[in-house]
């Protein structure tokens, strides 16, 4: 159930702008597992509250016939840093109006699930049974600034985009390396992010994806240089700088895509 926390006092559009269009508070991102009988999902405590946590429900222990819901992870007890500029600009893109966890990745058996919260990286063992004791997330260490991660299919490896390359993680020793990264002077190359078009037009936001064995990845590589440059201030900041933005305008070059195999 959402809860709102209206307040009939309060105009309409005031009751709008403090829950965000009425979307704080739902339930969202649904992942389920007939197999381990545990559905993960993304909720805030309340209507008025925007930062989401991981939350879970699975059967009563007891056999009742309901499902019983708990938080696995409060975003707001983690460390957390900076929101990596990149990712403002793809939650920009996927209109996302929350803040904490806004997504996750599972592996195939429900054993793990990862997800960032302001950058950073963190790893949760998920529960075996219904018992509402779980681990508590274990963070990664990976200097911030982390966007997408994924879980391989056999939960052995993470990866994630981090300073406009990919990285991969190996769970078991914590280990990182860069998969591939663009070159110094390639300042409007990207690896694993969807392009501007794709994720404005087609709301694919993915840039990267697994390969089912988990040996390898998907990348897309994407080449801003030739899209020309618009610049876009920030009406509620008008004392700040107006920054640059490639837009791929209408009979303008497109950018350059490209989808490599690592």
């Amino acid at each position: 159930m959402v809860v709102h926390d209206l307040n009939m006092t309060e105009s309409f559009p005031r009751q709008k702008a403090l829950t965000r269009g009425f979307r704080l508070g739902a339930p969202r991102s649904f992942r389920l597992s007939a197999e381990r009988k545990i559905v993960l999902f993304i909720r805030s405590e309340s209507g008025r509250s925007a930062a989401g946590s991981l939350w879970c429900a699975q059967p009563d222990a007891h056999d009742s016939g309901r499902w019983l819901e708990h938080k696995l992870v409060d975003s707001v007890e983690l460390v957390t840093g900076d929101i990596p500029e990149q990712e403002r600009a793809r939650r920009e893109r996927m209109r996302e109006v929350t803040e904490g966890i806004t997504a996750f990745s599972v592996d195939d058996l429900f054993t793990s699930a990862t997800f960032v919260v302001n950058g950073e990286l963190y790893l949760l063992a998920l529960p075996t049974g219904s018992e509402e004791n779980v681990p508590r997330a274990k963070h990664l260490q990976t200097g911030g600034g982390c966007i997408d991660p994924q879980i391989s299919p056999d939960g052995s490896h993470i990866a994630y985009v981090r300073d406009g390359g990919v990285h991969c993680m190996e769970i078991s020793t914590g280990q990182a390396r860069v998969l591939v990264t663009a070159h110094p002077e390639e300042v409007d190359v990207t690896w694993g992010l969807a392009d501007f078009a794709a994720a404005e037009e087609l709301e694919r936001v993915r840039g990267f994806w697994w390969r089912r064995d988990s040996h390898g990845l998907l990348v897309e590589r994407v080449d801003n240089s030739d899209v020309e440059v618009a610049w876009i201030a920030d009406p509620a900041l008008p004392r700040s700088e107006p920054r640059p933005h490639r837009y791929p305008f209408a009979g303008t070059p497109n950018a350059d895509v490209r989808l490599l195999l690592r």
